[in-house]
């Protein structure tokens, strides 16, 4: 009769055994460790030369940030060997300023993100900076006969690159633009004298 509750208490305490740890491993749940998720970068007030930049960590991975920023480059797919801004360690979100950028250039965006186990980048976006035109004011006429006249230019601003052409057009009509008759007198940002002839 011994033996029998031997065997008894044995079989009831294997079959607890294998019951708790049936529970046991279906109650514990792997931790899966990644990298970073990082959202897209999102741009604002674009000027000739600045633009407003927001991006934001949406997943830390299960450990601490320990690098966010944005990386920008001319070309497609910048990386952070490219220019960065980057926030302090800890941050989830960066809200900067980026200046000195060239008028009428296209500029790629990314946001990056690194913990323990590695770095991500979030989707690429892409802006262009503003076109600016030069400044000039025109010169009195002077000099007026009855087959020409004396004008010209003083250049205020460049609008960020080089001047290509300037001169003087004219018109028998009011508002006269590049496509009426007009004069070429060579590049640069210097003050210029132009000649109107053929009236």
């Amino acid at each position: 009769m011994l033996i029998g509750n031997n065997k008894y208490l044995f079989s009831t305490l294997f079959f607890l055994t294998i019951v708790s740890l049936v529970y046991i491993t279906s109650s514990c749940t792997k931790r899966v460790w990644n990298p970073p998720t990082v959202g897209g970068v999102q741009v604002s007030s674009i000027t000739s030369s600045s633009v407003i930049c927001f991006c934001e960590t949406k997943t830390d991975g299960g450990f601490s940030i320990t690098k966010m920023g944005i990386c920008w480059s001319l070309s497609p797919n910048p990386a952070i060997s490219n220019y960065i801004i980057e926030e302090n360690s800890g941050s989830l979100q960066i809200n900067t300023y980026l200046t000195d950028l060239y008028p009428g250039t296209t500029y790629y965006l990314r946001g990056y993100a690194s913990n323990e186990i590695g770095m991500s980048y979030g989707t690429e976006n892409s802006f262009t900076t503003d076109i600016l035109v030069p400044t000039l004011t025109t010169d009195p006429i002077t000099g007026i006969t009855s087959t020409q006249a004396i004008s010209g230019g003083k250049i205020t601003s460049e609008g960020g690159s080089p001047i290509l052409e300037k001169g003087v057009c004219w018109s028998a009509l009011k508002t006269p633009d590049y496509d009426d008759n007009k004069t070429s007198d060579g590049s640069g940002n210097s003050n210029f004298t132009s000649v109107i002839s053929g009236l």
